[in-house]
């Protein structure tokens, strides 16, 4: 089984390091971790926004090397322009980044490893792992 990794889960494994219940997990699947590009330039954000800059680049860096991250691709966003359309439809519009998370993971048939169920549990077909709460 391959996995995609979003934000949070990566940001979880940046503060709290090897004591974070992702960072086990990652040990445990690490062959099969990737993330996406958009996932990538939210750690990045962080970084630059930080006070120690320079620190959390190359924490950031260093994580990427281990989870690579993924390009967005035309059939990405032509799921991607689907699922929210379909979400749309049902009144449960999820934000425009989960959107294109979900299409990434739905195209490469990757599970998503999120903390964020409640807005990617909208869905359907996406299958998606919590590893902070697998405490």
């Amino acid at each position: 089984m391959a996995y995609l990794l979003d934000a949070n889960a990566l940001i979880s494994v940046l503060r709290r390091g090897s004591k974070s219940p992702v960072a086990t997990q990652m040990r445990e699947h690490a062959d099969a971790l990737s993330t996406s590009m958009l996932a990538a330039e939210e750690l990045y954000r962080g970084a630059w926004r930080s006070q120690r800059v320079e620190e959390n680049l190359v924490s950031v860096d260093n994580l990427l090397a281990v989870a690579t991250p993924l390009d967005f691709t035309r059939e990405d966003a032509r799921v991607a322009g689907q699922l929210d359309a379909t979400l749309s439809a049902r009144g449960q519009r999820i934000g425009p980044f989960d959107t294109l998370i979900a299409a990434q993971a739905l195209v490469r048939e990757l599970v998503l490893v999120t903390h964020n169920m409640r807005e990617f549990g909208k869905v359907d077909g996406l299958r998606t792992e919590d590893w902070e709460a697998a405490k």
